[in-house]
């Protein structure tokens, strides 16, 4: 078999994600630039020319590449279909997803929980399609055709996704100045010129400039740019060459065993090993963000969501989110963050039981049995509070987090978790923050979910704001739900209570029955008092009284007055009068003592007047 043929055959085998969308030329030329220059397995040595002697076993051959990527392979048959089948792989997640474009997604799905292993065992159909739900997220899937038989191809992978798409290994631009090549983007030539290609998206032209620096002191990184070439065309073998040409010596060697790691999955199976492999100390920072990427995409891939997550908070923190989340690698960000948020609401909550380990160590009797049996479960409980503050914290550093790739995902995941954690009200600002990247067909659950946030957090006004919001963009139609009808039907009967408690209600009353009945008492006191008033005024006026008597009589009474003693039994009225006034008033004030009765009480002394 000759090379092209062999490298034919790895493409088309790994046909799949990105390899599909590059020209087949393209492909064919990239990949017989690509193609390490070295024997290959089951390659004739070369003949010697003619007068040269031939020297053997002066110097051993480069040994042949042998690669074993899938540990476990499974095969199922698909129906006859009227229509191409659509197949999503998400690793991460642990799904395969294959929705027929023009049947219904039942006889696909029967076919399939017939016939579906130990790898993807479970089979539903949802949305339309039919998703297999994996035991690992360690696994690739490809639809290869057979004659008339279409197959479903599902391999369990030893190391990591490789191929290019959704669950491929993220990329960065090494900037050629900043990783020693002594030359910035445009560069004169060589591998530096290679990479600013590369970054361009030439990728034929990068390539080839790659190619030619093989002879050059940079050719530690021209072969592992190769290697990642290889891999981008769906050639996992040749890129496995090349990364072996780079050696472990020197910061490339280090990214290059990062690579193999992936691919052959040896270092997996230990911690340690995967915590030495991926060091990224020494590293200059393009590097460094890459192996600290890689580092977290593996513990991810391993089903260490919260470690992969407790990386990426590290990192950020220390460096700020444009040092990882960026390029390739901003969407994986996402996906790690998502996919931990879908996790953490999952476990146990740590949030609403926060006095149990304490009260239980307290009660507990001492020994083996006693408060130290509740360490393991306070250990798991704060491990859960940090990874669910890592979780948020990192989500939110996000430059565009109200946008952009899986933001509406996101948003709901990080409701959920914000409401876990106490905190309602933000959960709802968060859906609502997000309302206008909601599709029509998820609006309605989307901001029903808003409204329930915000009524759990007491927020009636807004929840409110947004429900009427709900019904002038879709329609009544779209709040016909159970859990719509609920909402509404909260809403209305807090309205119906002008959001008072009874009790405040009841108080507001009194006060404003006390007030009246005081300002009554005045009333009737002023008006006795003008009638005394008048009467003393006609006797002054009357006929036969004397200028002494007049004097006496006029004097009197203003004496009596500023004594405070009465004058006869219209000033016993006049004081019984106003003091009953008085005494009404300062009742009444001291009924409608405090903040909120005083802010209330002229609203409902006029509706009781207007009654």
């Amino acid at each position: 078999m000759t090379i092209a043929e062999q490298g034919r055959r790895h493409r088309f085998a790994g046909a799949g994600g990105g390899a599909r969308s590059l020209p087949c030329a393209l492909l064919l030329a990239i990949a017989s630039l690509a193609w390490p220059a070295g024997p290959v397995a089951g390659a004739a040595p070369p003949a010697a020319a003619e007068g040269e002697k031939r020297i053997d076993k002066k110097k051993d051959p480069t040994p042949p590449v042998r690669l074993t990527m899938a540990a476990t392979a499974e095969r199922i048959p698909l129906p006859p279909l009227h229509g191409l089948v659509e197949l999503t792989v998400d690793a991460l997640s642990r799904s395969i997803r294959l929705r027929p474009t023009k049947d219904a997604p039942t006889a696909l799905a029967a076919k399939l929980a017939a016939h579906a292993g130990a790898v993807c065992p479970k089979v539903t159909v949802r949305e339309g399609g039919v998703e297999l739900t994996c035991r690992s997220r360690r696994v690739e899937a490809q639809l290869t055709t057979e004659g008339k038989t279409t197959f479903l191809d599902i391999n369990e992978l030893r190391g990591l996704p490789w191929r290019p798409g959704l669950d491929g290994a993220p990329a960065y631009f090494f900037d050629p100045w900043r990783v020693g090549l002594g030359q910035g983007c445009p560069a004169r030539g060589g591998v530096a010129r290679g990479e600013c290609e590369l970054k361009e998206g030439h990728i034929l032209t990068a390539a080839a400039l790659f190619r030619n620096g093989l002879a050059g002191p940079h050719r530690q990184m021209a072969s592992l740019r190769l290697g990642d070439l290889a891999l981008r065309t769906g050639d996992p073998l040749t890129a496995a060459g090349w990364y072996r040409r780079v050696g472990a010596y020197g910061v490339f060697g280090r990214m290059a065993s990062e690579r193999l790691c992936e691919l052959t999955g040896d270092c997996l199976d230990d911690p340690e090993e995967v915590a030495r492999t991926y060091d990224p100390s020494g590293l200059p920072e393009p590097l460094r963000a890459e192996s600290v990427m890689r580092q977290a995409r593996t513990e991810a891939y391993l089903g260490h969501i919260s470690e992969a997550v407790r990386i990426l908070a590290d990192q950020i923190e220390a460096h700020g989110v444009d040092s990882v989340c960026r390029e390739e690698a901003e969407l994986l960000c996402r996906r790690i963050l998502l996919q931990g948020m879908r996790e953490a609401v999952r476990a146990p909550s740590p949030h609403a039981r926060r006095a149990e380990p304490a009260a239980a160590a307290k009660a507990a009797a001492p020994g083996a049995g006693g408060a130290s049996g509740m360490a393991p479960a306070t250990a798991m409980a704060e491990q859960q509070r940090t990874f669910e503050e890592n979780l948020m914290e990192s989500y939110l550093e996000l430059p565009t987090w109200d946008k952009g790739p899986l933001a509406v995902d996101l948003a709901e995941a990080g409701a959920t978790v914000a409401i876990r954690m106490g905190a309602p009200d933000f959960a709802g600002n968060l859906l609502a923050s997000t309302a206008r990247e909601v599709p029509d067909a998820r609006l309605s659950d989307h901001l029903l979910a808003a409204v329930e946030a915000f009524l759990r957090a007491e927020d009636l006004v807004r929840a409110r704001v947004i429900a009427e919001y709900m019904g002038t963009r879709l329609g009544p139609k779209a709040r016909v739900s159970e859990r719509w009808k609920a909402a509404l039907k909260t809403l209305a009967a807090r309205s119906e209570e002008d959001e008072l408690t009874a009790s405040l209600r009841d108080q507001i009353e009194k006060e404003t029955q006390a007030t009246l009945t005081g300002l009554r008492d005045a009333d009737a006191a002023t008006k006795k008092a003008t009638a005394l008033m008048k009467g003393l005024k006609a006797a002054k006026a009357g006929p036969g009284a004397d200028e002494a008597g007049q004097a006496e009589t006029s004097d009197e009474p203003q004496a009596d007055a500023e004594k405070g003693a009465p004058t006869g039994a219209g000033g016993e009225d006049d004081k019984a009068a106003g003091q009953q006034a008085t005494g009404g008033k300062e009742a009444a004030g001291a009924r409608t003592a405090g903040p909120k009765a005083a802010a209330n009480k002229p609203e409902a002394g006029s509706k009781r007047g207007g009654g």
